[in-house]
């Protein structure tokens, strides 16, 4: 191992943990530490772990941050920090009881054990916290169990059909390592028919439509339940219209909350709605759009940004608006873990 590597890593994480470096190797056999080694001491539990694998700057940093968590732990929304923090997968353990939490800890202590560098496994009170398990997709039926990956925005319900086992549990996770478990996305089904001016969108088609090289593809997010995204459709469907003929910009909308969006890009993060992006054709870049409500304002975007040419009878766009910028702001589902009941704030 080089020295330098693990400064590196103290470099990047020195904020969170304290290192240092042991030059005496009688300190380190008492330590059971063999030179060169990397060892962590834990101070929720008093213990030391030590380093096994490959000497690389990933694999020391992902080491040191899985154990800045407890294996097993309890997530909460007091701990959920610390556990995003770690940037690990979680494996979420709901429970209903606390005679189920105890009969599942000992279950699955030895697979939280095994994958520990791999997914952090933790436990969660389902009878606090069963909104965020209907996030991840789940049914409130207990116990329950799910993957959910912070950093990358997916999510891996375990399927409820058969009763969870510590045998079960195990297989997904190691499924879910080797990649073969696919990222689920809530999705309505895919229309019958998609005629109208605006293209209807589901997840399940998301990527084939929205991503499309050869098009330049407006989409909406929006909610049923949002005001301002009601008062934004008849401008959107006035604009529909408008390209309705042109062979290479298609105008298109999702309900968001019905639907997951079925990627990791950052510019397609939903943080309120209504979210207004266009994916750009031949190279998919994703430019979010941050005009006003009007027509001409939406045009004029399109022209500015689109890969194709968007046609001179544009020029006849009506001044239709929507009244105003309004937005409504909407809490990710990873940015906190909190029992409270999720409200919005309107702008």
């Amino acid at each position: 191992m080089e020295l330098g590597m693990l400064r590196e890593v103290a470099k990047e994480l020195i904020e969170d943990f304290t290192f240092g470096v042991v030059v005496d190797k009688s300190t380190a056999k008492k330590q059971k530490i063999a030179m060169p080694g990397i060892g962590v001491y834990t101070d929720y539990d008093g213990q030391m772990s030590v380093f096994s694998g490959k000497y690389t700057i990933d694999n020391i940093r992902r080491f040191v941050r899985s154990r800045s968590v407890p294996v097993l732990g309890e997530l909460s929304a007091r701990t959920f920090s610390t556990y995003s923090k770690a940037s690990l997968p979680l494996g979420l353990v709901f429970y209903n009881s606390d005679e189920s939490r105890e009969a599942l800890e000992k279950e699955l202590l030895e697979t939280a054990k095994e994958f520990r560098d791999k997914v952090s496994l933790a436990l969660v009170d389902a009878r606090t916290y069963w909104k965020h398990a209907v996030g991840l997709d789940l049914k409130t039926q207990w116990p329950a169990f799910a993957i959910q990956d912070i950093g990358q925005h997916t999510k891996y319900p375990m399927s409820q059909d058969k009763k969870l086992s510590a045998a079960g549990v195990r297989q997904f996770v190691a499924d879910y390592v080797a990649g073969r478990v696919p990222p689920h996305y809530k999705s309505q089904a895919i229309p019958e028919t998609n005629s109208g001016d605006v293209f209807k969108l589901v997840a399940k088609q998301f990527n084939e439509v929205a991503f499309d090289a050869s098009k330049d593809v407006l989409v909406l997010l929006h909610a049923t339940w949002c005001i301002h995204c009601k008062r934004l459709m008849p401008v959107y469907q006035e604009l529909g219209r408008l390209f309705a003929n042109h062979s290479g910009i298609v105008v298109a909308q999702m309900e968001a909350t019905m639907n997951d969006v079925p990627s990791n890009d950052p510019a397609l993060e939903i943080s309120g709605y209504p979210t207004i992006v266009l994916v750009r054709a031949t190279n998919n870049e994703v430019v979010p759009y941050h005009g006003d409500r009007s027509l001409g304002s939406f045009t004029e975007f399109l022209r500015a940004h689109a890969a194709h040419p968007v046609n001179s009878h544009t020029n006849e766009v009506h001044k239709i608006s929507a009244n105003g910028p309004g937005y409504v702001v909407v809490p990710r589902q990873v940015s906190g873990f909190t029992p409270k009941d999720t409200r919005h704030v309107e702008l």
